[in-house]
């Protein structure tokens, strides 16, 4: 089968590429249609490791010194508007920086993104310990909120390792092992239109979860317990968040994703800055900010009915039944981008996303190329349109 696919021009003629060792076929564009977490013949999962245990440390390093917040306020004798300015600018560290790092990902790779985030922030978790005063803690929470930014990295790697068809549930596992799984069932039966529904679903009990909690006072076991799901829920809708990611622009992966990801950390500065910080302004309660904090989400989530692609429709529009998936990703090159062939890989991976169109709609576009949805052979069909197209 191989054989066959290189002597067709197919990507799969990878160095290296042994199905039975690694136990999953690949893509057109070399990407793994699986995830075996115990394969690390495979670069794919050694890259899947590499980028959780990257994201796991930078953190470690970011929120390790939220749990002693109350040893050093009482020891550098700090104010509680001291702390909640170091808190916010923890967060605003990651902002800029995860704008700058998708840029960074689509020029020279996430692997050198991470080893340099990773460098830039060890020597402000070593100068944690010499902090003295208000400034200190406020400079060195600023530096440590810089490595929030290799969550980019990490969705921006698995997404590039992982083909469409799983790539949902990969970018979830990888980013927080919280989904698993949610958004990809969404999207394996009704396409986009489904990880679309179940990432409302998810984002809007996670808000309404939010007013739960803020208005559950009276016993600290119903507090920790509506705590629990409101995290599981709010998990989750950042795990369906990132199986939409990919999807919006192929060429700018990089910027896409450090884009929305400076979006989240925006919104959690804002948020925090609004509903928990020592504002005298609006002088609010902590359980009155979780039940705004709750509006505040469940509004946001209704903007995602916006969201449409011509090829695959949104949450209320129906697909446009003339476009196509290379129409859409390859309005990102010009003419003469094209004639250099730099769109091939944007090409490749628009034939590979039409299961995205649902699974009743891609067993139509099977059909009509003569192959068995799920066949060796299907490979084939993708392998042979994106050498005619290109």
């Amino acid at each position: 089968m191989v054989e066959s696919l290189e002597a067709r021009g197919y990507g799969v003629g990878m160095p290296g590429y042994d199905r039975e060792k690694w136990g999953f076929d690949l893509d057109g564009e070399n990407k793994a249609k699986g995830l075996i977490l115990w394969k690390l013949q495979s670069p794919h999962v050694r890259a899947f490791h590499l980028s959780w245990t990257s994201f796991f440390t930078s953190f470690v390093a970011a929120f390790a010194m939220a749990a002693l917040l109350p040893v050093v306020r009482q020891n550098l004798d700090l104010t509680a508007a001291d702390i909640g300015a170091s808190g916010i600018a923890n967060v605003v560290g990651a902002i800029g920086a995860r704008v700058i790092i998708g840029a960074i990902c689509d020029t020279v790779g996430p692997r050198y993104g991470v080893a340099g985030v990773l460098l830039l922030i060890a020597p402000s978790v070593f100068c944690a310990s010499l902090i003295v005063d208000r400034g200190g803690i406020i400079a060195v929470r600023f530096f440590m909120g810089i490595g929030i930014c290799i969550f980019v990295c990490n969705q921006f790697w698995s997404g590039t390792m992982f083909s469409p068809n799983c790539v949902g549930t990969v970018n979830a596992t990888c980013g927080g092992w919280g989904n698993l799984g949610a958004s990809d069932l969404g999207g394996k039966y009704f396409g986009m239109r489904g990880r679309l529904w179940a990432y409302f679903i998810l984002q809007l009990c996670a808000g309404a979860l939010s007013i739960v909690l803020g208005n559950v006072d009276d016993t600290l076991g119903g507090t920790i317990a509506v705590m629990i799901v409101f995290s599981a829920f709010v998990q989750s809708a950042e795990g369906a968040c990132y199986g939409v990611v990919p999807f919006v622009s192929r060429r700018s992966y990089g910027v896409v994703a450090g884009m929305v990801g400076a979006g989240g950390n925006t919104g959690s500065a804002v948020t925090q800055a609004l509903f928990f910080a020592d504002n005298p302004g609006l002088k609010m309660s902590t359980q009155d900010g979780l039940v705004w904090m709750g509006v505040m989400i469940m509004a946001v989530t209704c903007t995602l009915c916006s969201l449409h692609w011509p090829a695959w429709g949104g949450m209320l529009t129906p697909a446009n039944p003339s476009a196509t998936e290379e129409d859409y990703y390859l309005s990102d090159w010009d003419p003469e981008e094209v004639a250099a062939n730099l769109h091939i890989p944007s090409l490749r991976f628009a034939m590979e996303s039409k299961s995205m169109r649902g699974k009743a709609n891609y067993a139509k576009y099977m059909a009509e190329n003569s192959v068995k949805e799920g066949s060796e052979d299907s490979d084939v069909v993708i392998a042979k349109d994106i050498k005619t197209d290109s």
